[in-house]
């Protein structure tokens, strides 16, 4: 999980199945670690990630019960585009 803690810019192909894992198992995963939502949102807010991990980022999110942070992050989601 140390992975996505630091805006997901760490090794990008464990990073990108950490989040394949995270979506799979979504709202048990949310609720085992209720930190871990706040990491996922760093990822998809931040630019340093790649387009393949902020796109697993957003699907992990997916799988989670929506909250205001997630609801606001939608509204004003830019991703970049290489």
């Amino acid at each position: 999980m140390e992975q996505i803690q630091d805006d997901c810019t760490g090794d990008e192909d464990y990073t990108y199945l950490i989040l394949r894992v995270i979506g799979n198992m979504g709202q048990t995963m949310e609720q085992l670690t209720p930190e871990l939502k706040s990491s996922i949102l760093k990822c998809v807010q931040s630019t340093k990630p790649s387009l393949m991990i902020q796109k697993a980022a957003i699907q992990a999110l997916r799988k989670m019960e929506p909250k205001d942070e997630v609801k606001s992050t939608r509204r004003g989601l830019k991703v970049k585009v290489h």
